[in-house]
């Protein structure tokens, strides 16, 4: 599949050029997972997809291993070697990625902390038959919020603001349109408070480039996908010193 095709195919409002590096084969399977969960009536995309979409834009997200009932202890112990883990507890998340599925937390669907062997395997028994995903822990950093609306009016909006479990209380948004460029994404986030965390309050610094290069490869992967979704919420990305990731990627269609 070339990437003109697709951009041909979805009428996507953005330039051949800016897809340079784009792995265009992935981005055609997540595409169609996607039109596949509107034809099944699912509400989101999963797990395993919405890595892939992150990887497609090379955009940095946690490691992580698909686990189950039998393979778990042997996947747990590959897991902690690649990680360098020596602790006795595993700091992880463990959980089931069923697709459309969007609170996992609420529906007990979601572990995560400094794991004990113990507890990893009992959540394998528990959702036996289903697909489990143990993930690395995000290092610390300062938690941002980056969002995608779909306008009836206006089109896709960007959204950046504060991110955590506190996003909505603080409400910390400022709106951008979609395209955009780097240069205007800068503008909009000085109008945030965000901003002044990232840039020296209390004396700590985070890597605003790398942030502002995530934003613009999420606009660019909303407006890929922009036919067949309603909104993309990125709650965490983890903005560090150097660099960021990407905790946490909700695509609903």
């Amino acid at each position: 599949i070339h990437t003109e095709k697709i951009l041909e195919t979805d009428k996507v409002k953005m330039e051949v050029g800016n897809l340079k590096g784009i792995n265009s084969n992935l981005l055609y399977e997540v595409k169609q997972q996607v039109r596949n969960l509107k034809d099944k009536d699912l509400k989101s995309l999963d797990f395993i997809y919405s890595s892939k979409l992150l990887d497609t834009f090379e955009i940095s997200n946690p490691d992580y291993k698909i686990v189950n009932k039998s393979n778990i202890e042997v996947k747990l112990a590959e897991f902690r070697n690649e990680l360098g883990i020596k602790t006795t507890k595993t700091p992880a998340a463990i959980k089931v990625v069923t697709p459309g599925l969007l609170h996992k937390t609420e529906q007990k669907m979601v572990l995560v902390g400094e794991l004990t062997s113990e507890e990893i395997l009992e959540f394998t028994k528990i959702h036996d038959g289903q697909d489990i995903v143990l993930q690395e822990l995000a290092p610390d950093g300062l938690e941002v919020f980056i969002g995608i609306n779909k306008d009836p009016q206006f089109g896709l909006v960007l959204v950046i603001g504060t991110g955590g479990i506190y996003a909505e209380n603080y409400q910390d948004f400022k709106l951008g349109p979609v395209p955009i460029q780097k240069e205007d994404i800068i503008v909009i986030l000085k109008q945030t408070k965000l901003y002044q965390l990232l840039t020296g309050f209390r004396g700590k610094y985070f890597d605003v480039e790398a942030l502002i290069d995530t934003i613009y490869k999420v606009t660019l992967m909303a407006q890929c996908i922009e036919d067949d979704i309603s909104s993309i919420d990125i709650n965490p990305y983890i903005a560090q010193k150097q660099g960021g990731m990407v905790v946490d990627l909700k695509v609903v269609v």
